[in-house]
């Protein structure tokens, strides 16, 4: 009997402690691009980010799971949500937040980027490159457009430093209020590598 207890104590211990780890997702902001949209998320504590997983399903939702986070669903729902985005849902759970987005176009490529001393993950959602394409073409360029194909490896790279040059560039923006060289730099880099990926003009 006594072994019975013990044992119960000790699984109900460790039960709490597993509960007692959970993080806070304390606030959401949403921001819409011509190319995406960017998601502010404001926590607690940053976790490994393989608890942080997204996906994008065949209904047209965009899904992203924050695993071991919690938090008041009515509270987090943001103030602003762009026009983009046809519905917004918060799910928790008891494992995790879901966090759901219901878009007009389809997410291809997404990237979570952690600012620890903001205790905040920018997660960049990214449409087809098509999409920006046509956005390009109604600026009347004057010459048609080829699509060439190029090596996978350099585009990816240069998408991603482009992409941490421009986050970073925006998050500075936000405390000093005037436009920096590292957000015109990412801008640039980001700009060059979907003309190098998708565009020749003759």
């Amino acid at each position: 009997m006594q072994k019975y207890i013990y044992t119960v104590i000790v699984l109900t211990m460790i039960i709490g402690s597993t509960y007692a780890k959970r993080l806070n997702l304390e606030d959401i902001k949403i921001v819409a691009k011509k190319n995406g949209v960017i998601l502010e998320l404001k926590v607690d504590s940053i976790p490994k980010m393989n608890n942080i997983t997204a996906w994008q399903a065949n209904s047209g939702w965009f899904y992203i799971t924050m695993y071991e986070f919690q938090g008041d669903t009515a509270l987090l729902r943001p103030a602003i949500i762009p026009d983009e985005i046809k519905k917004f849902q918060i799910i928790d759970t008891d494992q995790s937040i879901q966090l759901g987005l219901k878009l007009f176009n389809n997410i291809t490529h997404y990237d979570f980027l952690p600012i620890y001393e903001k205790e905040t993950i920018y997660t960049t959602l990214h449409y087809s490159s098509d999409i920006l394409s046509n956005v390009i073409s109604k600026k009347k360029l004057g010459k048609p457009l080829y699509v060439r194909n190029k090596p996978n490896g350099i585009k990816k790279w240069l998408y991603l430093t482009g992409t941490a040059f421009t986050v970073t560039g925006l998050i500075n923006e936000n405390i000093n209020s005037r436009v920096n060289n590292q957000t015109l730099l990412g801008i640039s880099i980001l700009l060059g590598t979907f003309i190098y990926d998708n565009i020749w003009i003759d």
